[in-house]
């Protein structure tokens, strides 16, 4: 074979590749549109929103932030930037040999051959006492719910006086249940219970656009849509259900969709639930329950009551270890910090006069716990010559602390950086060049006289 025909061949293979690769893609981007236009969200039930601020020309809807407007929403629509096995999946769940419903004359939970209720007992590992129903009691221990998900009767079923319905009790009478209001300019707006609300009573499902995290609309980190979003799934298992489920070709595609992240963004549309507060110790705790089916489309996240609410009490969850909003400013924290100013004078010693200068040298003391001293070296790895001169100490100049909260003005809350040794000469460190330190030596043995 000459060069030419080698050459001919090679372009041959590129071609039929790049078109490989264009069959491909145009396949994606099909499974996409059609599971996007699969999924038409359905009206809400509208929470109005209010706002009561002690400043009245405040509580105009036109002083309201933007965010404070959307459009209720009770089902998911299919955005952008999903894997393509979740697209698939959601396809395939929408067929009727892959759907889970039932047609019991009587509670579910009662009759072993419901659909709904087998299911259930699956992803509960074959618990059939502790199933999510309402009335039974639910384990809201901190991390049980992370990984773990429920089954629950839908509006496809036709069953009656069922109990296994937490998708279905949490999607109704949100007006009889909370009130959305803004009482304070920088916490913003919360939700209240507008009656009493006992213990595992199901309040609202989190819903908005399923997306992924490379959406068309850009949903980057440090954008409004990533403090509002809420990742749903995230190297989830679901291998428990798998063994009820009969196509093949939908388990492979649900696992792949599962261990991807699949987002609910609820800043165009969603519902009330995007106004819950975090709180380090919440009343409210978020489960993933699945109605219909087991594919995203029919992933629901509900939140439910983990204590007694009473009525008026503002109703939060956790926002998880990865909430960095700034300060906190949830009523367990804000409680804390009036303690830790009313005792701050106790702490640092003396009047507010001396604790606004906390480090200077009669004032200094102990360095706070968890603040390390800085390590000096004393030679030179590299070369193993001595790097430190004498260190001469320096004046001390004091650092002010005067936040309007006092609490902050702790020695405790200064940063580690605010901790150092004063000097009026340079000091070197270690790993300089060869011949820097060989510079040094010789000007200390040479000095200028």
């Amino acid at each position: 074979m000459n060069r030419r025909q080698t050459t001919a061949q090679a372009t041959t293979t590129a071609h039929l590749e790049a078109q490989k690769r264009a069959k491909f893609e145009q396949r994606k981007k099909e499974t996409k549109q059609q599971a996007m236009r699969l999924a038409v969200a359905e009206k809400g039930e509208v929470v109005p929103t209010l706002s009561e601020l002690p400043d009245q020309s405040l509580n105009s809807p036109s002083k309201f932030p933007s965010t404070a407007f959307y459009d209720t929403i009770s089902t998911y629509p299919v955005g952008h930037g999903m894997n393509t096995s979740a697209y698939k999946a959601i396809l395939l769940g929408a067929k009727p040999e892959n759907q889970i419903t039932c047609k019991c004359k009587h509670d579910c939970v009662t009759i072993p051959n419901c659909p709904c209720r087998r299911m259930a007992v699956w992803m509960n590992h074959g618990d059939c006492e502790s199933l999510l129903v309402s009335g039974h009691e639910i384990d809201f221990s901190q991390g049980v719910h992370e990984n773990k998900f429920y089954f629950s009767c839908s509006s496809g079923c036709k069953c009656t006086g069922c109990s296994l319905n937490s998708v279905l009790e949490a999607k109704k009478d949100h007006n009889e249940k909370v009130k959305v209001t803004r009482r304070r300019l920088d916490v913003g707006f919360g939700v209240e219970a507008k009656r009493h609300i006992e213990k595992g009573e199901f309040i609202a499902t989190f819903v908005g656009t399923l997306c992924g995290p490379l959406t068309a609309n850009g949903l980057k980190a440090e954008t409004i849509n990533v403090r509002y979003s809420y990742t749903a799934t995230n190297k989830n298992s679901i291998k428990q259900v798998t063994k009820l489920l009969k196509s093949k070709e939908y388990v492979r595609y649900l696992r792949e969709a599962y261990h991807s992240d699949i987002i609910i963004d609820p800043l165009e549309r969603g519902n009330f639930t995007r106004f819950f507060n975090h709180s380090c110790q919440p009343n409210l705790t978020i489960v993933k329950v699945c109605a219909g089916g087991v594919s995203p489309l029919d992933l629901n996240m509900v939140f439910v009551a983990n204590r007694a609410i009473n009525q008026g009490e503002e109703m939060t969850f956790d926002y998880g270890p990865h909430y960095l909003m700034g300060q906190c400013l949830c009523e367990i924290c804000k409680n804390k910090e009036d303690v830790d100013m009313a005792t701050a004078e106790n702490i640092n010693g003396g009047s507010e006069s001396e604790n606004i200068c906390p480090n200077t040298p009669n004032r200094l003391g102990k360095r706070p716990s968890g603040v390390k001293k800085p390590q000096i070296p004393k030679k030179s790895k590299k070369n193993g010559l001595m790097t430190l001169p004498t260190i001469v100490t320096g004046e001390t100049l004091p650092l002010f602390s005067r936040l309007k909260d006092f609490g902050k003005n702790l020695l405790c809350n200064f940063p580690g950086t605010a901790f150092f040794t004063s000097i009026v000469v340079n000091v070197l460190g270690a790993y300089l060049s060869k011949a820097v330190t060989e510079a040094i030596k010789l000007g200390n043995q040479n000095p200028i006289p």
